[in-house]
């Protein structure tokens, strides 16, 4: 962001201004550093996890600080909480997309009759998968008590 999009967005007192210029600075290299500490992770749902930890630590601790909050301003705060959700919506996407994808009726059905070793197949690998996302993912730790409280609300809704 240049300079005058970054006083649009949010008015900056022009005692200020100097440091604004430095902390969104720093926030931009923040970010920077953790897209690319993320992408270290092979396991793009841990990589999703990995972001929405760090996103909604930093967040916070901006909301937490007046003087920093004033800084950088709801529109920053707003955007950086909108990342975090399409990292929620990567991670249900990457993880529970495979799984539901047994679910469906397409090769179950012949001459209108479900062919029940198709069927049998699929809930075998389904329980398979399933075990195998739940073996790793326990492995994962998600802090925020309301991030943990949304992913299975999350995941909940997508397995009903």
């Amino acid at each position: 962001h240049s300079k005058m999009e970054q006083e649009e967005e949010e008015p900056v007192k022009s005692g200020n201004s100097a440091f604004a210029s430095q902390l969104m600075r720093i926030m931009e290299l923040l970010d920077g550093n953790l897209e690319t500490k993320s992408k270290q992770y092979k396991d793009i749902p841990l990589s999703c996890i990995f972001m929405m930890n760090n996103g909604r630590y930093i967040v916070q601790k901006i909301k937490g600080a007046a003087e920093i909050h004033e800084v950088m301003g709801d529109t920053w705060c707003r955007r950086r909480s909108s990342e975090l959700r399409n990292y929620h919506k990567n991670y249900q996407r990457e993880t529970w997309g495979k799984l539901l994808g047994f679910l469906g009726h397409e090769g179950l059905m012949h001459n209108g009759k479900i062919v029940k070793p198709n069927l049998k197949e699929r809930f075998k690998s389904f329980n398979a998968t399933f075990d195998e996302i739940h073996k790793t993912q326990t492995t994962w730790v998600v802090n925020d008590e309301q991030l943990q409280s949304e992913l299975r609300v999350s995941i909940t809704a997508v397995m009903i």
